[in-house]
C-alpha cells in the first residue's frame, strides 16, 4: 500500500515537471524572434568620422566571425541609432574592449586549411578598404588583424609607415608530391627584418623566430618585445566551471514485434536525481553569447513496462530494470538574450553515454498455474549509446542557471524485431564559477 502512495506521488511530480519543462521550451522557442530582434550590446566608445570628428557615445559590441563593414553608433542610450560604414567612418572602439581602423590594404587570397589547399603556392591578393582590428600600439610598431571567410591574416605597421603590411603565411600542396603540405614562414622573416631595424630583441629572441606560429599571442610577444611593453591580457576569462544537480524524470517504452510493444502497455515514469559538472569556453568572453559546453553527468532510472494479454499463460508480463548512467556531453549554447542580469539559452549536443543495469527481470504470470516467473537478463540491454540532447534555460546574475533538458527516445538494446527506447527529460540548477 505505502508503494502504491509513493508511487502515485512520483508519477504525480513526474507528470508535473513534464509538463513545465515543455511549456518553458515552447516559450523560448516562440520568443526567439522577439529576444533577437530586440537585442543589442551598446557599450561607451566612439566613432571617428571620415571627416576626423570623433563623436563620443555608445558602440553596439556584437560578437563576430570576421571583421566588421560597418558599426551602429548612438550619441546616448535614448538616441536613435545611426549606422557607420567604411565610407563614413574612420575608426571605431569600444572603451577598454576593442578598436578598428580603416585602412587600403592588400589582402592575401591563398587558403590555408587543409581541405581546400592549392595545388602549388597562391600568391592571389586584392586591394581593399577594410577595418583592421588593433591588437597593439606601440612605440615602434604597430600589430593588427584581418578575418574574412577565407582566413585570418596579421598586419603590421612599423613607425612613420603609412599603411600597414601583411604578415604573410602560406600553405599549399606540392605540385611534385600532392599528398605533401608545404608552409612558408614569410612573417618571421618580416619581424626579423622589423628586429633590426630597430635593434630590438637578443639572439635568443631570433632564434624563437623559427618556432613562431602564426597567432595572435606568439606574434604579439615579438611586437612587445619591439615596443618595449607587456603584452595585453584580457581580464575576463574564457573558461568557466560549473556544478549543479538536477531531476531526472524518464520513461522505458518497448516497440517492434513484442507483447510489452502492445497499445495496452504502460511503462512508469522514474523520479531520479542527476548530477553534473563542466567547463564552458566562450567564443568571446567579453560578450558571452556564443559558449562550448563539456558537461559530465550521473543519472539513474528505475524502469518498469508491464502489459496484459488474453493468453493465459502469459496473462501479465512485466519487465524492470534500473540504469546507472555517466555521459560526457559536448554541446554548443547560445544566449538569445544576453544581458548582465538575466541571459536566455538554447543549446544542443551529443552525449556519449555508459550504463550499468542491475534488476533486469522479466516476469510473466501464468493464470492457469497461477504462478509467476522471473527471468534475470533475458533480455540484453547495451551499455554503451550515444543521444542528442537539447536544452533551454536561463541564468541569472551570471551565477545561477536553470534548465530544462529533453533528450528524444534512444535505444539501449540491439535486437532486429524489437527494441527499448528511453527517453529522458532533466530539470537543471547549476551554479558557475569564475566569469
Amino acid at each position: 500500500m505505502w508503494e502504491n502512495k509513493v508511487g502515485i506521488k512520483f508519477s504525480f511530480v513526474a507528470h508535473l515537471l513534464v509538463i513545465f519543462m515543455k511549456r518553458l521550451l515552447s516559450c523560448l522557442l516562440f520568443a526567439i524572434p522577439f529576444l533577437s530582434a530586440a537585442q543589442s550590446n551598446f557599450q561607451y566608445g566612439y566613432v571617428v568620422t571620415d571627416k576626423k570628428d570623433t563623436l563620443k557615445g555608445y558602440v553596439n559590441y556584437r560578437e563576430r566571425s570576421v571583421n566588421p563593414s560597418s558599426v551602429q553608433f548612438k550619441p546616448a542610450p535614448e538616441r536613435k541609432t545611426q549606422v557607420f560604414d567604411l565610407k563614413s567612418s574612420a575608426a571605431y572602439a569600444i572603451s577598454g574592449v576593442e578598436k578598428f581602423q580603416r585602412f587600403v590594404v592588400d589582402i592575401s587570397m591563398g587558403k590555408v586549411n587543409i581541405p581546400n589547399l592549392s595545388i602549388g603556392i597562391d600568391s592571389g591578393s586584392r586591394r581593399d578598404t577594410v577595418f583592421l582590428k588593433v591588437l597593439q600600439e606601440g612605440k615602434y610598431v604597430s600589430l593588427y588583424s584581418y578575418k574574412d571567410e577565407v582566413k585570418n591574416r596579421f598586419y603590421i605597421r612599423a613607425k612613420n609607415s603609412p599603411v600597414p603590411e601583411e604578415l604573410i603565411y602560406q600553405r599549399f600542396l606540392d605540385p611534385e608530391k600532392s599528398s605533401s603540405i608545404i608552409t612558408t614562414g614569410k612573417y618571421a622573416g618580416q619581424l626579423l627584418d622589423i628586429m633590426l631595424r630597430y635593434n630590438a630583441g637578443t639572439n635568443a629572441d631570433v632564434e624563437k623566430l623559427r618556432h613562431l606560429n602564426y597567432d595572435e599571442g606568439d606574434i604579439l610577444k615579438i611586437t612587445s618585445m619591439i615596443n618595449g611593453q607587456q603584452a595585453f591580457k584580457s581580464k575576463t576569462s574564457r573558461v568557466r566551471l560549473f556544478a549543479g544537480t538536477g531531476v531526472s524524470i524518464s520513461s522505458a517504452n518497448y516497440r517492434g514485434d513484442n507483447d510489452l510493444a502492445n497499445a495496452a502497455a504502460k511503462s512508469k515514469s522514474s523520479v531520479f536525481p542527476v548530477l553534473t559538472a563542466g567547463a564552458d569556453l566562450f567564443a568571446n568572453p567579453a560578450i558571452g553569447k556564443l559558449i562550448y559546453r563539456v558537461e559530465l553527468s550521473l543519472a539513474g532510472s528505475r524502469n518498469e513496462i508491464s502489459t496484459t494479454t488474453d493468453q493465459p499463460g502469459t496473462a501479465a508480463i512485466s519487465h524492470r530494470f534500473d540504469q546507472y548512467t555517466a555521459s560526457v556531453v559536448p554541446q554548443v549554447i547560445y544566449n538569445i538574450y544576453n544581458t548582465g542580469p538575466l541571459k536566455i539559452f538554447l543549446a544542443a549536443g551529443f552525449a556519449l553515454n555508459v550504463s550499468k543495469f542491475n534488476h533486469n527481470r522479466t516476469s510473466v504470470y501464468n493464470s492457469v498455474r497461477n504462478e509467476t516467473t522471473t527471468t534475470e537478463n533475458l533480455i540484453v540491454l547495451e551499455g554503451f549509446t550515444s543521444t542528442f540532447p537539447v536544452k533551454a534555460g536561463i541564468v541569472f546574475h551570471k551565477r545561477i542557471e536553470v534548465s530544462a533538458i529533453y533528450v528524444p527516445s534512444s535505444s539501449v538494446t540491439n535486437y532486429n524485431f524489437y527494441g527499448i527506447s528511453v527517453k529522458r527529460f532533466t530539470i537543471g540548477l547549476n551554479y558557475l564559477f569564475g566569469k
